[in-house]
């Protein structure tokens, strides 16, 4: 990615400031209005301070499971409930059982071996060995899930709209084959050649490999346990996501009483400044926890790699992924017990998870709806993670985390 963001994004709104005062850009400066110059398939850290995001400092994930935090995001009497359901699940606790620090040990040494029927986990386990054994020559690439539209096709888009709404019907040209020319596009070309890394140096926020930089853990238990095993990426993050899913629809399958289900429909939505203006971007998730009216209470995001260095530009393209959805469906109801709405991301990269709750208030739903954009508000993420798929208890716990948000929104 050109021109990488500092390593450690801006946490409070000081350090928001600090930033759009570098960059030379003015506090009432709007995502909606920034001027880019040409299409683009990556954010950049301008766009990313203009969606006005703080990564609040990330606790270790074994704090998620506190009462009080437990209460905070997902209630703790829905953990306790998806605890005892779980323990009841006998396909559940076999797969617990089966795991050990190296996976794959079925005695025959065979890649993807099963020794024991697992019921709905076998092939979560089976996938859980391909995350972990499998890399790629091309090492660390990934599907790009973001479209950013240039301010000049925008507001070209708005003037046709309004002459649309404006003048008489028009009669139709013939078009005997139905098909629409194509726009040509520049999508993935860079929004400009400056580099902004000097610039973070003097506010501490660091450069893109800055020992020290934030790390979330669970347990003792961490990348580092395995040197160099896990540096290149897999060879297809399609592998991870089909993990992801799999495990999802495992650990809620045998469960009553659930009003959602797991999709792998890659959904896209849109930030738009308004009903009828053209889109600022467009971000896609690699599925989502469905409703059954069809709208999401939970998004998924997957990189073949693990994010190390990737950290900063993984969390300023799921935070697009964030904001964009709260753009689509504003008003879900899914709250905290401090009145605060939020949502949550689940992202695995490789063979790392990760749970991404995010709050807000109604200011910044008016914010990123560009309806009122003078008032200062956050959408406010912390992460919470690595859970490691070759780790029994760090996968108990997230067994009983996914589950509890999934009665939460029930």
């Amino acid at each position: 990615m050109a021109n990488p963001p500092p390593s450690q994004l801006p946490s409070t709104a000081a350090d928001w400031k600090a930033c759009m005062s570098t960059l030379q850009l003015s506090s009432d400066q709007t995502i909606h209005k920034y001027s880019q110059a040409t299409s683009a398939s990556e954010i950049k850290f301008p766009q990313y301070l203009l969606l006005r995001v703080l990564y609040l400092d990330s606790p270790p994930a074994s704090v998620l499971l506190k009462d009080e935090n437990k209460n905070h995001w997902i209630g703790k009497n829905n953990y306790d409930k998806a605890r005892d359901k779980l323990k009841n699940i006998s396909s559940w606790r076999k797969y617990l059982e089966y795991k050990d620090p190296f996976m794959g040990r079925g005695g025959s040494g065979q890649s993807g071996y099963v020794s024991l029927s697992l019921g709905a986990f076998s092939l979560v386990y089976y996938y859980q060995q391909q995350v972990i054994s499998k890399t790629s020559r091309n090492n660390e690439h990934s599907t790009s899930k973001l479209d950013f539209t240039p301010i000049s096709k925008r507001l070209r888009s708005q003037n046709m709209t309004a002459a649309s709404r404006s003048a008489p019907p028009a009669t139709p040209k013939s078009n005997p084959g139905g098909v629409q020319p194509l726009e040509s596009g520049t999508s993935g070309v860079s929004l400009d050649d400056n580099d902004f890394t000097d610039r973070f140096g003097e506010l501490g926020l660091g450069s893109l490999n800055t020992p020290g930089s934030s790390s979330v853990i669970l347990s003792p238990t961490s990348p580092a346990k395995y040197p160099g095993l896990h540096d290149k990426a897999i060879e297809d993050e399609q592998i991870v996501n089909t993990c992801l899913l799999l495990f999802l629809h495992a650990v809620s399958i045998h469960i009553d009483g659930l009003t959602s289900e797991w999709t792998l429909h890659r959904r896209s939505f849109q930030l738009k400044s308004g009903p009828h203006d053209s889109k600022v971007f467009e971000a896609r998730v690699d599925g989502y926890l469905r409703k059954k009216d069809g709208t999401a209470s939970a998004v998924i995001e997957v990189k073949p790699y693990i994010r190390g260095r990737h950290r900063s530009e993984i969390r300023m393209q799921e935070a697009a992924q964030l904001a964009s959805w709260i753009c689509n469906e504003p008003h879900k109801n899914i709250m905290t017990p401090t009145n605060e709405h939020m949502r949550l991301l689940i992202s695995q990269d490789r063979h790392e998870v990760y749970l991404s709750f995010a709050e807000f208030d109604s200011d910044y739903i008016d914010y990123i709806l560009g309806q009122n954009t003078e008032k200062l508000s956050f959408l406010r993420i912390r992460e919470f993670g690595p859970f490691e798929v070759q780790t029994a208890e760090h996968m108990e716990k997230l067994s009983r985390l996914v589950l509890a948000y999934m009665f939460k929104v029930s």
